[in-house]
């Protein structure tokens, strides 16, 4: 049976698994989704969608969804405590023109706009802990594949993928620090798992108040910097959430310290400049 002969107009999907469905039918149910199920989802509008295919399973789909994040989503569900932070399973990725779809585990809660509880604040710090418990000795998205995510001006690194070089995130920054006397070196670094994009609204509370993290799109094992970074470049857009969260991380190392300007102001400075593709020398 196909997805649109499911459900009727303005009705939420039964108990059906995603697996019934063909990517075909996916792609038609996602053209013109029900009003209930386009407000099921209480998340910010940024480029892309998600909506309930069930009530068991969600698709996220638009323009800048991309199999990084399925991949990132993946491993995270296989590597992280649950009862520390809830990730959804994920189910399929496809690609259909510009558009691609993740159907992944439907986590039912609670969005909050602003974070204040410091229960709530105390488990947002806990997760970040585990997160950055788990290493890998080079750097990039989880499963592979090019960084993607706020860090990186545009929104992507493609120009070239960094996964797996510490020269090449090197390169990448140092481009953009615009300075002949000031450069940063990750040689020395320990990449952990990052998220790279913790605010409230990609924070789900479920029942029991247990933590879920949604929008895998960014993470990767990056040097522990990046998270401080993203949380300080976005300082006060979710009211005192970011600086909270901080006062919940370990201290910043002597190198941390020394060289989280830099980082920001590459970041900085890839949004104001153009920087033409040029990959580090092989």
């Amino acid at each position: 049976m196909a997805l649109s002969q499911s459900i009727q107009k303005d009705e939420i999907l039964p108990s059906i698994h995603c697996s019934t469905f063909t990517n075909t039918d996916i792609i038609a149910y996602c053209s013109d989704p029900p009003s209930t199920a386009l407000n099921a989802i209480p998340l910010g509008r940024y480029g892309n969608s998600v909506i309930p295919l069930s009530d068991q399973e969600v698709v996220k789909y638009g323009p800048g969804v991309y199999i990084e994040e399925y991949m990132n989503l993946q491993r995270a569900y296989q590597l992280l405590d649950q009862s520390i932070v809830r990730v959804p399973q994920p189910y399929r990725f496809f690609q259909n023109g510009d558009f691609g779809y993740i159907v992944m585990e439907y986590m039912k809660g609670t969005v909050i706009g602003e974070i204040t509880d410091d229960s709530h604040i105390e488990k947002v710090g806990k997760a970040l802990e585990h997160l950055s418990s788990f290493r890998n000795p080079k750097p990039g998205p989880l499963g592979g594949g090019v960084s993607r995510g706020l860090l990186w001006s545009e929104g992507t690194t493609t120009e070239y993928s960094l996964y797996g070089s510490a020269e090449k995130l090197e390169h990448w920054f140092n481009r953009r620090i615009k300075h002949n006397n000031l450069s940063l070196s990750f040689q020395e670094c320990d990449f952990v798992l990052c998220h790279l994009d913790i605010a409230p609204r990609n924070i789900v509370w479920l029942h029991g108040d247990s933590l879920c993290l949604v929008d895998w799109a960014s993470a990767g094992y990056y040097p522990r910097i990046f998270e401080w970074c993203l949380l300080d470049i976005f300082r006060g857009r979710d009211g005192p959430f970011q600086d909270l969260v901080k006062k919940t991380l370990e201290p910043l190392t002597e190198w941390e310290s020394a060289n989280r300007q830099l980082i920001e102001k590459a970041w900085a400075n890839s949004i104001r400049y153009h920087f033409p593709p040029t990959p580090p020398c092989a």
